[in-house]
């Protein structure tokens, strides 16, 4: 049976409801005042009902699936070709039937040699082999952690014969793993204790949240910060991989999996151990059912898929009843107190994710009913899953209009955030021997989304798995906002280009020093030109004589407050001569950031603080500067396998 996709449903739609009924749908929709209103509209209409009727499909495991793509794993194996071999082992594996109660979940406690209750081993007989043939090239491919995981899963379903192969095949890999060390994943970097912010959980204590009607809530500072400091870490409230890494990296913390868990029931999502396959039958249970019926649709919109991990994380039962405050909350309390407890904490949960910005007044009434109907669809799906919509005990129950167009509502609510509050989820590879940065996923961060857009960004950030890291890369006064870079940076991009996508995506003027003052690109850029410290007039640093006030800065003598000007710009000058020595090769050559050591970042962030104090502002250096530290802490720090990179500064060290 042909499954319809989004398109197709749309095109249907168009055709059969006709221009003149279209219009007026559409106009109709415009004049409904919320959201709840707008969706339970296009909900109530006939022909949407008659023509959005998604269709259920299922990923279900396959014992022939399994077999056939061992088959190829096999004669890749036989043809050394041991990458190829462990990829389709792997989606052997995957393809397998596999046991609801897992013999793996309590592997850890395992003895060795334990084959009891294996009244199902035949049912299982694919699983096991798929294990049994990977582990052979693991230990070819020197993955001995990975190889001794998958020999003693293997363990579980398979009879005597095999076995002894496997032990033997045990006792080799620990022997070869004796002489080597584990490749560590990188450690995620932390906040030191005294650092944590009281209420904004996420972050730094050296950040707090503020409103303006003009700004909305944004962070500011509430002391000096530095290039280089830590400013926060959070983890993800929900996720989304793109279809092509969901079999390569794992569900729940986004690990690369070299030898991936799968999931028991579905093809679709694979974990990287079975502590997080643990974690990931829970928040996974509503998506496993419904992940290929939502990948059949071939919604354009990317955002569609985080739109419904938003609302499975949180279930029926406490959505309902969680509500009624949320939107209390939103219609009475001042905007500071929107996604902070009784406690008055912001956390990252659903509360905070709720009260993000949707701007749906700004949005076309087409646009709007676009969206009307990708929740429409949804949350058909949702009615069709038969997990969603359970009571307290967890029995199913039959929907009734008010809870559709509740969780109707909050599908619409979600997929207007989602468009304007993402991060992306970014991993480092070495490519034909270069480092590259590849978004695999999007994530949402309740904490992150309360910064605002500026071309001249003070922050970035860069994940670790399933969380993010922000670090400052300029200097921000006390007071100052925090700010992250919606697109590309002004020395990047040209202004023209910038401001009309910021103004198509995110519905926004930008204001910063860089869109007011035009600044140009790194191209069109000059180089380090200081300040007068009398005027502020940018001068050559060899000049003696300020044009604009006449400030002289001769070898003459002076008395009282000429004195220390003059004295004041030429430590001034000698600084930036020696920041900038230091960082010349750096900057002349621009090397990957891979490359350079700790003493290179706090060499350049050194710079950029002396820059941003002494000189004309923009300039090259300076442009350069954070495009090489932005990267190194993308890659450099990746690639760090027993701590982070840590280059936290303080005044006295500047």
């Amino acid at each position: 049976m042909e499954v319809p996709d989004y398109d197709t449903m749309v095109g249907t739609y168009v055709n059969k409801v006709g221009p003149v009924r279209g219009r007026r749908i559409t106009k109709e929709l415009g004049a409904k005042e919320t959201l709840k209103e707008k969706f339970a509209y296009v909900w109530n209409t006939k022909e949407a009902h008659q023509y959005f009727e998604p269709i259920k499909v299922m990923a279900e495991k396959s014992q022939r699936d399994s077999e056939r793509l061992r088959g190829q794993g096999s004669m890749y194996y036989k043809q050394k070709e041991y990458t190829k071999a462990l990829k389709y082992f792997t989606l052997s594996i995957v393809s397998a039937p596999h046991p609801m109660e897992t013999k793996e979940s309590s592997l850890v406690n395992t003895q060795e040699g334990d084959t009891t209750n294996k009244e199902d081993d035949q049912k299982y007989k694919s699983l096991a082999w798929g294990y049994c043939n990977r582990s052979a090239v693991l230990l070819h491919l020197k993955h001995y952690d990975e190889c001794l995981q998958d020999i003693e899963l293997a363990m579980l379903y398979v009879d005597s014969p095999v076995l002894q192969k496997l032990e033997e095949r045990k006792s080799k890999c620990i022997n070869e793993k004796g002489s080597t060390l584990k490749d560590k994943r990188p450690l995620l970097p932390t906040l030191k204790k005294e650092n944590h912010n009281p209420t904004l959980l996420p972050l730094s204590s050296a950040v707090k949240m503020e409103y303006t009607p003009a700004k909305g809530r944004h962070l500011v500072t509430t002391r000096d910060i530095y290039p280089g400091e830590m400013l926060g870490v959070e983890e993800s409230y929900c996720h989304w991989l793109e279809t092509e890494y969901m079999l390569s990296y794992c569900n729940i913390c986004i690990a690369e999996c070299v030898a991936p868990l799968p999931c028991p029931t579905c093809t679709r999502v694979v974990y990287c151990s079975s502590s997080c396959r643990a974690r990931g039958q829970q928040d996974h249970a509503l998506e496993c059912e419904l992940l290929s019926s939502f990948l059949a649709l071939k919604c354009s919109y990317k955002h569609i898929f985080l739109a419904i991990k938003m609302l499975s994380h949180i279930p029926y039962v406490k959505l309902k009843s969680l509500l009624p405050q949320l939107e209390k909350e939103e219609k009475y309390y001042p905007k500071l107190m929107h996604g902070f407890d009784k406690e008055g904490i912001y956390r990252s949960d659903y509360s905070s994710l709720y009260h993000l910005v949707t701007d749906y007044r700004k949005r076309s009434k087409e646009l709007l009913y676009t969206l009307c109907t990708q929740a429409f669809i949804l949350n058909k799906l949702l009615q069709q899953s038969g997990t969603y919509f359970v009571d307290e005990n967890g029995t199913p129950f039959t929907p009734a209009d008010e809870d559709l167009i509740i969780t109707g509502e909050a599908m619409l609510r979600h997929l207007l955030q989602v468009d304007c509050n993402n991060h992306p989820i970014e991993v480092v590879k070495e490519i034909e021997g270069k480092f590259q940065i590849i978004q695999i996923g999007t994530g949402l961060y309740p904490a992150l989304c309360l910064m605002n857009h500026s071309c001249n960004p003070t922050t970035i950030y860069y994940s670790y798995g399933s969380s993010i890291v922000l670090r400052s890369i300029r200097t921000t006064p006390r007071g100052g906002e925090i700010t992250e870079c919606y697109g590309r940076p002004y020395y990047l991009q040209s202004y023209t280009t910038r401001r009309k996508k910021l103004k198509d995506t995110f519905l926004l003027n930008c204001y910063c020093e860089a869109c007011e003052n035009k600044w140009p690109c790194l191209e069109s850029l000059g180089g380090i030109l200081v300040k007068c410290v009398v005027c502020q007039k940018p001068l050559p640093r060899k000049m003696i004589r300020c044009s604009r006030c006449s400030m002289n800065y001769g070898y003459f003598e002076y008395e009282g407050e000429k004195k220390e000007d003059f004295e004041k710009w030429w430590l001034h000058v000698f600084t930036l001569d020696d920041a900038e020595k230091k960082c010349s090769s750096l900057l002349r050559n621009q090397l990957d950031a891979c490359a350079l050591s700790v003493d290179d970042i706090l060499a350049l962030t050194t710079l950029i603080y002396y820059l941003e104090k002494y000189a004309k502002l923009p300039c090259r250096e300076q442009c350069i500067a954070i495009q090489l530290i932005g990267r190194a802490f993308k890659i450099k720090t990746y690639f760090e396998k027993q701590k982070p990179i840590d280059t936290n500064f303080s005044l006295e060290q500047l």
